[in-house]
């Protein structure tokens, strides 16, 4: 079985540039990257708690919209699909208004069938989200996290179980600048792990998790679950040195699988996107387990 997780940088190619990379984060938030970076370099809780209070509203901007319709290219993300024969896929930071419709049409292309989507509508224009799709048949089923409080609308996690195998996979986007909140989420990502284990069922999470293997790994509850992430490199950000990377992009395994092949590919996005061959302990639709 081949999955591959990839933050697509809101499909503006070329992200990989910490300049264009900026740029990006800018048109899509403005004003509000600087509160986002002073949560992330404040230690304790009480600004994160503080935050849940302040009301922040979110409007349309024309300009955001004119941005990403001029500088989204998926051409490169499908390329990298494409070049891997994948069986599952987890893509992050999927614009709904942009890339939903194109990434459906050109995936079924592909040999795609089944596809789950998770957004979260930070702005009106503007739906951020996560797709998990598969070339085996699944169902998308309901699987959110807590998100900042002013964010009421939806999640960025979407899942698939999967009807021919004993299997589901997460995809998830966790936050970075409020660990608490990143917490609360992974929290949340323990219940929908054991929601499935419960129905019989192995489970994988995938995504951009916005920390390092190591740091996740001090999370008692999901550290219990003995998931372990296919990801030994740092992924993200590629416009910094390589000593200012981290290893945030994980396929995290039931305990059992094996790990064939696990490959870091650039793609003109802020991250590396994560492939990985791997071997469950239950035969594959239509293939035969390896003795």
């Amino acid at each position: 079985m081949k999955i591959l997780t990839a933050n697509i940088a809101m499909g503006v190619s070329g992200s990989d540039s910490l300049c264009t990379s900026v740029r990006v984060m800018w048109a899509f938030a403005g004003w509000r990257i600087p509160l986002y970076f002073l949560l992330l370099i404040t230690p304790g809780k009480w600004l994160y708690a503080l935050s849940k209070y302040i009301p922040i509203t979110f409007p349309a901007n024309p300009r955001r919209a004119r941005f990403f319709s001029s500088k989204s290219d998926l051409s490169r993300v499908l390329e990298l699909v494409r070049s891997e024969d994948l069986d599952v896929l987890v893509l992050n930071e999927v614009l709904r208004e942009f890339h939903q419709s194109v990434l459906e049409r050109e995936l079924r292309t592909l040999g795609f069938i089944s596809f789950a989507w998770g957004f979260l509508d930070y702005f009106p224009d503007a739906a951020l989200g996560t797709l998990v799709a598969s070339k085996f048949p699944a169902d998308p089923f309901l699987a959110t996290v807590r998100e900042f409080a002013q964010l009421r609308r939806g999640s960025r996690t979407a899942a698939l179980r999967f009807r021919d195998m004993s299997l589901s996979v997460i995809g998830c986007h966790l936050e970075l600048a409020a660990r608490e909140l990143a917490k609360e989420q992974l929290e949340d990502l323990v219940a929908l792990h054991d929601a499935e284990k419960r129905q019989g069922r192995a489970v994988v999470i995938a995504g951009d998790c916005n920390d390092s293997a190591r740091n996740i790994a001090r999370h008692e509850t999901f550290a219990a679950l003995g998931l372990s992430s296919v990801t030994k490199r740092a992924t993200c950000p590629l416009g910094f040195p390589a000593l200012l990377r981290w290893d945030l992009d994980h396929i995290f395994l039931p305990p059992g699988w094996r790990v064939l092949d696990t490959r870091y590919i650039g793609f003109g996005s802020d991250h590396l996107a994560v492939a990985a061959d791997v071997v469950p302990p239950f035969p594959e639709p239509g293939r035969i387990l390896e003795a």
